[in-house]
């Protein structure tokens, strides 16, 4: 009964703070009630949902208001009233119309769009359930910050630049307003609607994309590939995978606002909307908030986008494709009163309520500048290849040509050009500029972060490049999908119907056999086993958290004990603490001198060194997994085994010994 209640609270939790908020905003917004289809509707209400929940607890905290059960509902309760009363005040007198038109599809269509998301959830849950008890270090150390925040009512001040505070905040007030604790598989449901979410996200950016220049039919093709390439095709592969259950959680919410923002700019430039400008720089803002790595890696790409534009509008203006008075205007649905007052409401908003830790000139530093390592220098193409997925990278090679076609078509007077695309791809008579200008945007969103991590220190990047190509994920489904399309649509529009419909699942074979070979790497192969592992690592954390004082130091094993980060979470006694030792790699490097106490405590306990090393830091309780490294503990006088079970030890070197 008690599970039972749990889940529905849980359930509760996550419509009233990640839903409900968004919507009712959105509402009030666009009272109309035309300006989405309902799945650009869930999208944009999901991400306004937790750019809501960071601003307002933020604005909570400086206030001095405690985060609690009571403070969360309460506040986010006012809010949902006063939005939903300024929605329907605003929605009075208005007609009643359908949505977003350039939604609809045949009957077929959705139902191949539902069997896609299908799939796509299908395959999530074959990885995930298994791995459903949080267990991955990167999620340990971030569900410590959430375990502060629910501990201690009050948001943390790091100190450090590596974390930000946008990426816990939506994990606490889910945590504080359900009752359910983070040691659940609640950070790996909010992360799987991160990621859903952000399967979405691409799906509408690519149909915003093609509806620039290709029919309603044909751009709901290139979105359920796109979302088929990212949904299906990559489900479970790393990184997304490993993120979907508890990695770089700021890389997950950089999945969904990135394209998000660039669906929202897309969609202004197409309907010449203002607002979804001021909405899009919204969705930046709440990024800059949530992930210093993607905004990072987006502000690059904003800038090879913005040079792109620059340049395709002047070869209109040359080629007499656009006068300046069409310039000016596509430039004003952009930057305008509306997004211009969104973005200083935001800097207004960062140094009167809450500055990101990473705007300091020494995190700064740390991110731009020459290579300082050999893993910053850059990645070769086949590493590049392997990461991305062959799959993804041909077709993404084929989607480039096809808008390269795009943009020079549509900014001279090519009229080969034109009939190409026309008679193959059913280019629409009323093309104009935004044809060019989104074609700028799938492209350079893939091929800027190629560069990037393969040549950083062109582009003064130190910061390492496996990180950066991670990125490539999303873009090269979007330009994956153009592709693909462009592959199929000549060949299915001359052929017959089944001949048409085995060539187009031999072009998805492929990318499932790709597919396939990312998920042999990573599924559980001995889930029951490594579940078992967690817990006992749990339930040996709890004993330490119950039996040793908060001035009593503790020592755990990264290299081989499962679940280490999550000590800390049980613990609560410091980000740093227990000391760990780390992987033994990190102990040699040849850039500066690293401590070697961690590793020698564990290794050589009883040497001369290792002695040192225990008098210097006043170990005293080490946490090992049963049967590595734990010889020399049992062997040795001075460590007493204090708790014992099948995967999980920990030894006592008694205080009387601190001497020897």
């Amino acid at each position: 009964m008690e599970i039972i209640l749990d889940i529905i609270k849980l359930n509760f939790a996550l419509f009233f703070l990640l839903f409900l908020p968004g919507y009712l905003l959105l509402k009030t917004i666009f009272p109309d009630g035309r300006t989405f289809s309902f799945v650009g509707e869930a999208v944009v209400s999901f991400a306004l949902s937790i750019a809501i929940v960071n601003l307002l607890t933020m604005l909570l905290d400086r206030m001095g208001i405690p985060l609690n059960s009571l403070t969360v509902f309460t506040s986010f309760a006012v809010f949902a009233f006063l939005a939903g009363a300024s929605a329907l005040a605003r929605r009075k007198g208005l007609p009643k119309k359908g949505g977003d038109q350039s939604s609809i599809a045949t009957g077929k269509g959705w139902l191949a769009f539902f069997a896609v998301i299908g799939l796509s959830i299908f395959a999530r849950m074959v990885y995930l359930i298994p791995k459903v008890i949080p267990h991955t270090t990167d999620s340990g150390h971030h569900m410590y910050w959430v375990k502060y925040i629910t501990d201690f009512s009050h948001l943390p001040q790091y100190g450090i630049p590596d974390v930000i505070i946008g990426e816990h905040i939506i994990f606490a007030a889910v945590s504080l307003l359900s009752g359910v604790s983070v040691v659940s598989s609640l950070p790996v449901i909010v992360l799987f609607l991160i990621n859903f979410f952000s399967l979405l996200a691409v799906f509408l950016l690519a149909r915003q994309i093609s509806l620039s220049w290709t029919s309603k039919k044909n751009s709901f093709l290139i979105g359920l590939l796109a979302l088929a390439a990212l949904g299906v095709f990559y489900a479970i592969s790393s990184p997304q995978g490993k993120y979907i259950n508890g990695g770089v959680v700021g890389n997950m919410l950089g999945g969904l606002f990135i394209p998000l923002s660039l669906y929202l700019f897309a969609k202004a430039l197409n309907e010449k909307k203002q607002l979804l400008s001021a909405l899009g720089v919204l969705m930046i803002g709440i990024m800059a908030y949530t992930h210093h790595l993607s905004t990072f890696v987006f502000l690059y790409v904003f800038a090879a986008i913005a040079i792109c534009f620059a340049f395709y509008l002047a070869l209109a203006r040359l080629s007499n494709q656009a006068s300046n008075g069409e310039i000016m205007k596509k430039l004003k649905v952009l930057v305008n009163f509306k997004s211009v007052a969104v973005g200083i409401g935001l800097i207004i908003f960062v140094y009167l309520i809450r500055v990101p830790s990473y705007l300091n000139p020494s995190a700064i530093n740390t991110a731009v500048g020459e290579p300082s390592k050999s893993t910053r220098t850059g990645m070769e193409f086949t590493e590049v290849l392997l990461s991305t997925g062959p799959w993804r990278v041909f077709y993404s090679v084929a989607g480039s040509l096809l808008l390269a076609t795009v943009i020079v078509a549509g900014a001279k007077k090519s009229s080969y050009l034109k009939s190409f695309l026309t008679k193959f791809y059913s280019l629409r008579r009323e093309t104009g500029l935004n044809a060019g200008l989104l074609a700028c945007v799938a492209l350079l969103w893939f091929w800027m972060i190629f560069l990037m991590s393969s040549f950083p220190d062109v582009f003064k990047i130190d910061i390492p490049s496996g990180r950066i190509v991670n990125y490539l994920t999303y873009p090269s489904a979007l330009l994956a999908a153009f592709g693909a399309f462009a592959i199929l649509k000549p060949v299915i529009s001359r052929i017959p119907a089944r001949i048409g419909i085995l060539f187009f699942a031999l072009i998805l074979s492929t990318g499932l056999i790709s597919g396939s070979s990312d998920v042999s790497e990573f599924y559980p192969v001995e889930a029951e086993k490594e579940q078992t592992m967690w817990i006992e690592t749990f339930r040996g954390s709890r004993y330490l958290a119950d039996k040793t004082k908060e001035e009593e130091v503790i020592l755990k094993d990264h290299v081989y004990l499962p679940a280490d980060s999550w000590v800390k979470v049980f613990l609560m006694r410091g980000y740093e603490k227990p000391l760990s030792r780390a992987l033994l790699k990190r102990y040699d490097d040849p850039v500066k001198d690293r401590e070697t106490c961690t590793r020698d405590m564990i290794s050589i306990p009883d040497s001369s060194i290792g002695k040192e090393c225990y008098q210097q830091t006043s170990v005293e309780y080490i946490i090992l997994r049963n049967g590595y490294d734990t010889t020399q503990f049992e062997k040795s006088p001075h460590f007493s085994k204090i708790y014992s079970s099948e995967h999980v030890v920990i030894f006592q070197r008694p205080t009387f010994n601190q001497s020897l």
